[in-house]
């Protein structure tokens, strides 16, 4: 699942799709990620 992709409890993007862990939280350091 993206809890599997998800390292740490920020959810840094990792894998092929990219994927995060479920979260307000990890989302927007996922979205923080994508756009640096």
């Amino acid at each position: 699942g993206d809890d599997e992709d998800c390292i740490g409890w920020m959810g840094w993007c990792s894998g092929k799709d990219k994927k995060c862990c479920k979260g307000n939280v990890c989302n927007l350091w996922c979205r923080y990620k994508a756009d640096v």
